[in-house]
């Protein structure tokens, strides 16, 4: 029998459900009136009371710009109307993350650290009794919220977690115990989401999901830590000393708990990669304008190649990643149970990407990227933790590579057993949905999934569980895969915009679709040659060297 599998899960098997990704999605209808309004609102807010360069210098948002965002409705846009919010989608949420960035990396955070995740389990899995308890309060701004899974020594590894929560012997409360680091927004929130291993009347020491509040005696609130970025953000540890939390304050039942810290960050991986749009969209605005007035040898920077090249490639990332962020967000409101592995590639694709645009503007516009007068060091500044939290690019290039090898892993079992196999290694049908403008783009999807599908059966069949130790193989499975996924969200994007504007209307985004495919088969290409000749073992080797030598070992000063 053939799995509903993710998209992206099924192209690991060497399928692509087109059905899945095309029309690309479009608004929900009911919110194709209300979204502008609720944007046009946010941007007059902005404007008007979030000063970023004050934020960052005086290392706080301000109480009257959090507690306004809850009165525009913001920070309760996604909870269910009855309590309180407005029950907007993913996508409209994942918009309104892109506006925040384009002003205040910060003030962004701090919605996300409220909404995306810090609240996200109360909307997904609470009880009605702790829905009207919550959320309420949280969707007004009246309270804040924030989520604790990492830990001094559970980072990457949150399944090494050590926080423990020991249910009472009267069975009405757990006993809380232990510390988290890294908290986002841990010194302004009331609510807290705490993950932890549960002990007593058999939990054997399986995680739960907890809410405090911070009138919790025992709950401790460290200082808030000084960052490279995003220093108008409230960062914090959090330390629990005996607290006595209500068993009512369970959220699902005892060992779901890293399910619902993983599909919380799901959520939040998604809209990350929305936030990166924002300050990418605002770094291309800075960058043009600057070349287009700045004159160099009698004539704007703006005429000369080396310029436009670093705009062409600022934009074409922007737009690929707009393509993956809001097809990623379709499919959720559109009811797809799973896009963890798309929501992984838009925080991947998405931080790196603005990196690079962050880079290539800062070089555009010469000295003045460097001078803190200008937004330019601030918001390099502020994308380089995009790479780190929730889950470092390098975890979510693992977990990618690990969910698509676990599926092929399944089908080759099905297949030896001679039961249906679900297409792992088989001939991929050529795409018919993409607009005919983009047919041989289509055929490099097609191909990209074949020859996917083959290369992850040869290795989970050459190597078994030992793959599982192979990092570089399956960082390079996670490439193969983002780019696929990403070429797949553009031409779905761009055949939207061909149908609704015509071919020549839509040029440029053909142009951009085009070029993204022939780069895209040049790394996908090279990726899929290495899984088999590398010299993996000898780089390997180079840097245990270093690592023996805590230091560089090859230096010719003695």
């Amino acid at each position: 029998m053939t799995e509903n599998l993710s998209f992206a899960k099924s192209l690991f098997l060497g399928r692509v459900p087109e059905d899945e990704i095309f029309p690309f999605p479009e608004l929900r209808e009911d919110e194709r009136e209300s979204l502008p309004v609720l944007l046009e609102s946010l941007r007059k807010f902005l404007g008007e009371k979030v000063d970023a360069v004050r934020i960052d210098r005086e290392k706080t948002v301000p109480e009257e710009v959090r507690r306004g965002l809850g009165e525009l409705g913001i920070l309760g846009m996604t909870f269910p109307e009855e309590f309180g919010g407005f029950g907007m989608s993913q996508t409209a949420f994942c918009r309104v993350c892109e506006e925040l960035a384009t002003t205040c990396a910060s003030t962004g955070i701090f919605v996300g650290g409220h909404s995306s995740i810090g609240s996200k389990a109360l909307v997904l899995y609470g009880t009605k009794e702790q829905k009207e308890k919550f959320l309420p309060k949280l969707a007004t701004g009246e309270w804040v919220a924030c989520y604790a899974l990492t830990e001094p020594e559970a980072g990457s590894d949150a399944m090494s977690m050590r926080t423990t929560a020991r249910l009472s012997d009267d069975k009405t409360h757990y006993v809380l115990n232990g510390s988290k680091q890294w908290i986002t927004n841990g010194a302004w929130a009331d609510v807290f989401t705490i993950f932890a291993r549960v002990e007593g009347e058999g939990a054997d020491g399986r995680i739960g999901c907890l809410i405090l509040t911070k009138d919790m005696e025992g709950l401790v609130v460290g200082k808030n830590e000084d960052k490279l970025g995003l220093r108008g953000s409230c960062t914090t540890s959090l330390t629990f000393e005996d607290v006595r939390v209500p068993v009512e304050n369970l959220v699902g039942r005892v060992g779901e708990g890293f399910k619902i810290a993983l599909d919380v960050l799901t959520y939040g991986r998604m809209s990350l990669g929305a936030s990166c749009i924002g300050a990418a969209r605002r770094m291309i605005r800075e960058a043009a304008l600057h070349a287009a007035q700045r004159k160099q040898f009698g004539r704007p920077i703006a005429e000369f190649e080396m310029i436009q090249e670093k705009l062409w490639r600022m934009a074409m990332g922007v737009y690929v990643l707009e393509s993956a962020v809001y097809l990623t967000s379709g499919l959720c409101d559109g009811g797809a149970e799973d896009f963890q592995m798309e929501s992984a590639v838009c925080k991947t694709y998405g931080s790196e990407a603005l990196w690079d645009v962050i880079n290539d503007a800062v070089q555009t516009v010469g000295g003045n990227g460097y001078m803190t007068e200008y937004p330019y060091e601030r918001f390099l500044r502020d994308a380089r933790i995009n790479l780190i939290f929730e889950g470092t690019n390098e975890i979510q290039r693992l977990l990618i590579a690990t969910l698509g090898l676990q599926e092929v892993r399944r089908a080759v079992r099905r297949a030896s057993k001679g039961a249906e196999t679900s297409g792992a290694g088989g001939k991929t049908a050529a795409l018919s949905k993409p607009h005919a403008a983009l047919r041989d783009e289509a055929g490099v999807v097609a191909e990209f999934a074949e020859v996917l599908a083959k290369k992850s059966e040869a290795l989970v069949q050459r190597l078994g569980k030992e793959i599982r130790e192979r990092e570089i193989l399956q960082e390079r499975f996670a490439d193969m895969l983002i780019d696929l996924y990403c070429l797949s969200a553009t031409l779905s994007r761009v055949t939207r915009s061909v149908e609704q504007k015509g071919e020549k209307e839509a040029a440029d985004e053909i142009l951009i679709a085009k070029t993204f495919a022939r780069e895209a088969r040049h790394r996908f290409l090279r990726n899929a040659a290495a899984l088999d000749e590398h010299d993996d073992e000898s780089r390997l080797n180079v840097a245990r060297r270093v690592v023996d030598a805590a230091d560089y070992p090859w230096s010719h000063v003695r």
